[in-house]
C-alpha cells in the first residue's frame, strides 16, 4: 500500500495572545518536532503566517490499511496534546475537551488552541 498525505490548515490561538511571533513559532515547531517523532509520519512541509496564527501543513505518512483519515487524525491530534495544547474540529468532541499531555502545564488562557480549517487525505501519487 502506498504513502498518503495530508493536507491541513490550522488557526492556531490562545486567549492571552503570543508573546511575540517566536512564542507562536517555537509552539508551532515544539508540535512539529512531536509529528517528526511518530514512526508514520515521514516528512512534513510547514509554512505558518506568525501574524495571524494560520499554519499549512503537509505531511507525509506511511502507508496505513485502515482508516487512514482516522489514523492521520489521531497522530496529529496526539502532537498537539503532547505539545500541552488542544485541538478543536479534528477528532470527536470527546478528544477535545481533554488537555495537553502534561495536564499540570495546560492554562485555559495561555495554552494554545489548534482549529482546523482544512484536513483532506491526498494519495501522494504525484508527490
Amino acid at each position: 500500500m502506498p504513502d498518503f498525505v495530508v493536507i491541513s490548515e490550522f488557526d492556531v490561538v490562545r486567549r492571552v495572545g503570543w508573546d511575540g511571533t517566536e512564542d507562536l513559532a517555537h509552539h508551532i515547531d515544539n508540535v512539529v518536532d512531536r509529528l517528526r517523532q511518530s514512526s508514520d509520519v515521514k516528512g512534513i512541509e510547514a509554512d505558518a503566517n506568525l501574524d495571524t496564527g494560520r499554519l499549512r501543513m503537509t505531511i507525509r505518512f506511511a502507508s496505513w490499511e485502515m482508516n487512514r483519515a482516522d489514523h492521520a487524525r489521531a497522530v496529529v491530534g496526539v502532537a498537539i496534546r503532547a505539545a500541552s495544547a488542544r485541538h478543536q474540529g479534528l477528532l470527536p468532541e470527546l478528544e477535545f475537551s481533554q488537555p495537553g499531555a502534561d495536564k499540570g502545564s495546560w492554562s485555559a488562557l495561555r495554552g494554545a488552541m489548534w482549529s482546523v480549517r482544512k484536513f483532506e487525505i491526498d494519495s501522494g501519487d504525484d508527490r
